[in-house]
């Protein structure tokens, strides 16, 4: 899923068919999977001055139905506020493993 986001920098919606999931799941997949189906997924990408610093996800478990534009645009919301600490947290980690001044 997290290919087309980071390539095309914008939103991914996914409606996912339970039966394309399971053949290549792991044991440990395979059985959150069957105890938490899942039924759809939405990504968008958190950018902070220009930068891809990560990504933010909804998932639908059990009940199945798409996600709509203002779920969009909600987690595009939270994108924008959450990006920005993630980009300050970055480069202060940055600096503070870079050694001194």
């Amino acid at each position: 899923m997290w290919r087309p986001v980071v390539d095309s920098r914008r939103a991914v919606r996914l409606r996912i068919d339970r039966d394309q999931l399971l053949p290549g799941a792991s044991p440990e997949q395979l059985e959150f999977l069957l105890r938490y189906p899942l039924t759809a997924m939405l990504g968008v990408p958190l950018e902070h001055e220009g930068r891809l610093v990560g990504g933010a996800s909804l998932i639908r478990f059990s009940v199945d139905m798409a996600f709509t534009d203002d779920d969009e645009a909600l987690l595009y919301d939270f994108a924008a506020r959450v990006a920005p600490l993630l980009g300050i947290s970055r480069q202060l980690s940055a600096r503070t493993t870079s050694g001194p001044f």
